[in-house]
């Protein structure tokens, strides 16, 4: 018997994609789980590809120490359990974090970070500001018509007008002490008193008259320096960090030094604008010919020029000057060899010698600037709000920065500006470190006083 096999044929539908259409698609889901899972694992890692200079960025960390106690850090307002010093790593890189540091009864410190790609930016050389309420130590005030502080702000001159007899007299008051001493020298109305910016000395000299020159060191106020003769006081220069008061002065034209209660003239016919710098080299500003000349013995050598007519010369080191004009400031740097000297200029009208960073600083009401030694410039902070005084505050380069009625803190490592004191008006201020005290001469609720904060 013969044995039939039957084969039964299955038609399946037609495949819409071709097996060639397959193979790619499968050949692009191979490739992009190689490209993408890569790139997931290093994104989610921290790693981030910059386009602008087509490179892979790792990560980067902000590290955090005050010294400070009991302060707590927000971290975009997530507050870090760790007591400083603090590290922050695996932070994405050219990304914005902002940095709260805050402790009760103090002014809280925030700044925003951009982290960099593989390096550790660094939150250090701050603290924080007590929260401080002001108080008058200044004693029988219905009669003092000003106030001034002495440049170490341990000493406040009160020039009081008494109703009686219209009499003026000086008092000048310790505030470690808290004690006045009654400066024992006749003054009329047109008695001149200025400190000197580098001492707490005292020059007293009657305005528009020729009478004697006297100095005073504040902390021996009873002894005096008498000029042998009168003088007619045309210009005067402080004479640097000394332990008695020494000054440099032009009268009649000619040139003097003071000393100890000896007189010596040490140059004739000096020009109205002048400066002795600390090697006692003689500068004068020649208005006839435009140049800052260096004078040798009865010679002059003519070293900078300047543009416009100079009013001032504020400061000359070995390698620049600084001189005032009438609507600006301008810093000359010293031609060297195969180089002519410059001349910058800036749009400021006030000046104040940081002496804890060896820097010039110049401000106008909106700028506020920095001069190094060398010459250069930078500027450190535009305002909204009118600078009308600036004072040092700590040996990191941190700013006491006065308005009408604000007083307030600023960094320029961080470019932060802190309000710390409001105050109804403000003449000058000043900072002792070691009392931890900000003193300040204004007016607080109508009244006319020295004003003590503590920070």
């Amino acid at each position: 018997m013969k044995r039939v096999y039957f084969a039964t044929i299955m038609k399946y539908p037609p495949y819409p994609i071709s097996h060639t259409a397959r193979r790619i698609i499968m050949a692009l889901l191979i490739v992009s789980f190689c490209v993408l899972s890569p790139i997931i694992v290093l994104y989610t890692a921290g790693y981030r590809y910059d386009f602008s200079t087509n490179r892979i960025l790792s990560r980067g960390s902000i590290s955090v120490d005050i010294d400070t106690k009991d302060i707590t850090v927000f971290i975009n307002n997530k507050q870090i359990t760790q007591k400083p010093p603090i590290r922050l790593s695996n932070l994405a890189p050219n990304s914005t974090y902002t940095i709260s540091i805050q402790k009760d009864g103090y002014h809280t410190w925030q700044h925003d970070v951009l982290v960099k790609s593989n390096q550790t930016t660094y939150i250090k050389d701050i603290f924080l500001i007590k929260k401080s309420t002001p108080t008058n130590i200044t004693k029988n005030t219905r009669h003092i018509s000003t106030l001034s502080f002495s440049p170490s702000g341990e000493y406040v001159l009160k020039k009081i007008k008494r109703k009686k007899d219209n009499t003026i007299i000086f008092l000048l008051y310790s505030i470690t002490k808290k004690e006045d001493v009654r400066l024992l020298i006749p003054t009329t109305p047109q008695t001149i008193v200025s400190w000197s910016p580098d001492n707490d000395h005292l020059l007293i000299y009657e305005k528009n008259k020729a009478s004697h020159i006297t100095m005073i060191a504040a902390h021996d106020p009873h002894t005096r320096h008498l000029s042998p003769t009168p003088l007619n006081l045309q210009e005067f220069q402080w004479g640097g960090v000394q332990k008695n008061p020494t000054l440099f002065m032009r009268s009649e034209n000619d040139l003097y030094y003071f000393s100890e209660n000896i007189f010596t003239r040490i140059a004739l016919q000096v020009e109205p604008v002048w400066h002795v710098d600390k090697n006692q080299v003689i500068w004068e500003y020649n208005k006839e010919n435009s140049y800052i000349t260096k004078r040798k013995n009865t010679t002059k050598e003519n070293v900078f020029y300047s543009q416009d007519p100079i009013t001032t010369i504020v400061s000359i080191n070995k390698d620049r000057i600084i001189a005032k004009k009438r609507q600006s400031i301008s810093i000359i740097t010293r031609p060297k060899q195969n180089q002519a000297a410059q001349e910058n200029t800036i749009a400021a009208h006030h000046t104040y010698y940081n002496n804890k960073k060896k820097e010039w600083i110049l401000w106008s009401p909106w700028e506020l600037w920095s001069v190094y030694p060398n010459g250069n410039t930078s500027l450190l902070n535009r305002t909204s709000e009118p600078i009308s005084l600036v004072r040092e505050f700590d040996s990191y380069g941190v700013l006491l920065l006065g308005s009408k009625n604000t007083v307030s803190v600023f960094n320029p490592g961080y470019y932060i500006t802190n309000n710390i004191i409001n105050i109804d008006t403000i003449e000058d201020m000043r900072i002792n470190r070691t009392m931890e005290k900000i003193y300040i001469i204004g007016t607080h609720n109508n009244t006319y006083g020295v004003f003590e904060f503590s920070y």
